[in-house]
């Protein structure tokens, strides 16, 4: 993959940032299409089918939670090929202390990261290794979830966390920047951020698009905004492979850094289970 730093698409879209659309040619334009793949008007007309067929003509909106999806089992082969992006941070397993590299012990595995916030504010981190018991609760704080909202009522498992923080979640393409506070960051807000709210789930982020025709949203999510929602992220598509418990699972705190915990550009599907 190009880095995006080196790519003509992001030196056009930083002219276009930072008020300089003038600065932006119609060469420019052809070379960021060109990267892509995109190089005559026939290119482009097939991407825009290719993605409204996909789709079935909803090119953005995220669907409601299926919990079916829950109960799939794992495509064949997909978990013998899972290698974990190691940590920055140690994690606990199995009631230890581990170093962030023995995350490769569970190679070939789909597991569960859980971070959560120290008594100093700090990130930490666990590690649960039976995917099924994981899913089998998420499902269970999904209903709960729903049940909730339709009641209109509080969610008892979420009154520790401030009541103004919102139900849903926030994304974003790049790690904050600058020093993080316990509710709203001093740091920058860099690019595009997406927002899920409770009940609906992001199935395939290949067909969520950041920047049409460019790039998507799959594999570019660096940060997790407040939520006092419980929400799960998950490196494949439609709910496999390993998963990322966030919002309310870490006291509704931000993830600013998700490098930290190992999943910085790994997000393929999430959900707001409410």
């Amino acid at each position: 993959m190009q880095e995006l730093s080196n790519s003509a698409l992001h030196r056009m879209l930083d002219a276009i940032a930072s008020g300089r659309p003038n600065d932006v040619s119609p060469a420019d334009v052809r070379a960021s299409l060109e990267e892509v793949g995109i190089r005559s008007l026939d290119d482009l007309s097939e991407r825009l089918l290719e993605r409204v067929r996909r789709s079935g003509g909803d090119l953005r909106q995220p669907a409601p939670i299926d919990l079916r999806s829950l109960r799939r089992p794992p495509l064949d082969g997909l978990e013998a090929s899972l290698e974990h992006a190691v940590p920055q941070i140690p994690f606990r397993w199995s009631g230890k202390l581990h170093e962030p590299s023995e995350i490769r012990r569970f190679d070939g595995k789909a597991i569960a990261y859980v971070p959560s916030a120290g008594p100093d504010g700090s990130v930490q981190l666990d590690i649960v290794d039976d995917i099924q018991a994981v899913r089998s609760w998420i499902e269970a704080r999904t209903v709960s979830g729903l049940i909730h909202s339709f009641r209109n009522g509080s969610d008892d498992s979420t009154r520790s966390i401030p009541a103004h923080y919102p139900r849903s979640i926030q994304v974003g393409e790049h790690e904050l920047t600058g020093v993080i506070g316990p509710e709203d960051p001093a740091g920058l807000w860099v690019g595009e951020t997406l927002t899920l709210e409770p009940g609906r789930a992001y199935f395939d982020l290949t067909d969520v698009y950041l920047s049409w025709p460019w790039s998507t949203w799959n594999d570019k999510i660096s940060f997790i905004g407040i939520s006092r929602s419980y929400c799960q992220f998950w490196d494949h598509i439609n709910f496999q492979g390993d998963c990322l418990l966030a919002g309310a699972h870490v006291g509704g705190n931000w993830l600013p850094f998700l490098s930290q915990v190992g999943w910085n550009d790994r997000i393929s599907s999430f959900a707001n289970a409410g």
